[in-house]
């Protein structure tokens, strides 16, 4: 029997790249307050990637579930499937 395996390489890709653009916005300098904030997101999400991979996707979709309705009753935005704010 073949365990399930998420795909997260398009998350991965996506969050990778609006980190970059969010870095590139702000153009922080070195050891800068706002630096060290962004690499704590950075450092935070290569974590959270690496724990995705191990992780069921049933969990998975099931913790995604719970997190997007936090975000719709805090009145948050949410991405939807297609990768559209909603």
């Amino acid at each position: 029997m073949t365990r399930a395996r998420s795909n997260v390489d398009v998350i991965e890709t996506d969050v990778a790249l609006s980190l970059q653009r969010i870095r590139a916005a702000i153009a922080p300098k070195d050891r800068s307050p706002l630096d060290v904030d962004l690499t704590t997101l950075e450092t935070y999400f290569a974590v959270a990637m690496r724990v995705f991979r191990k992780t069921n996707p049933s969990k998975l979709a099931s913790e995604t579930k719970t997190v997007e309705i936090h975000q719709r009753m805090d009145g948050r935005p949410v991405i939807n499937e297609e990768g559209e704010t909603v």
